[in-house]
């Protein structure tokens, strides 16, 4: 969310600010990103508008997908074996959800 102070200047809230310091901007610096990766998640989610219509993904596989999966009682080995992942990748996906579920 921005935020307008009397001055008429546009400000970042403090989630948007975090949010906003944590990605990586993907594709060629001199133009608009083509994707976006969240740092603290290990460079493992990508947010790409073109895969996925800009879903969070891990590789080819939405973070949700693999949230559902797990809630469904799979372990993330099994996840991992499911969807060609590593376990890690797996791991970064669940925590990429988790997080999103402390933001709403």
């Amino acid at each position: 969310m921005l935020v307008v102070v009397r001055s008429g200047q546009a400000m970042m809230s403090a989630p948007v600010q975090s949010f906003v310091s944590d990605l990586r901007n993907v594709g060629d610096a001199d133009r608009e990103a083509d994707a976006v990766v969240p740092v603290r998640f290990g460079g493992l989610v990508t947010l790409d508008p073109l895969h996925q219509y800009g879903r969070p993904v891990v590789r080819a596989v939405p973070t949700e997908v693999v949230a559902e999966q797990f809630r469904a009682g799979e372990s993330t080995e099994t996840i991992a074996d499911l969807f060609d992942l590593t376990v890690a990748q797996v791991e970064q996906a669940l925590r990429f959800e988790l997080s999103l579920t402390r933001t709403a």
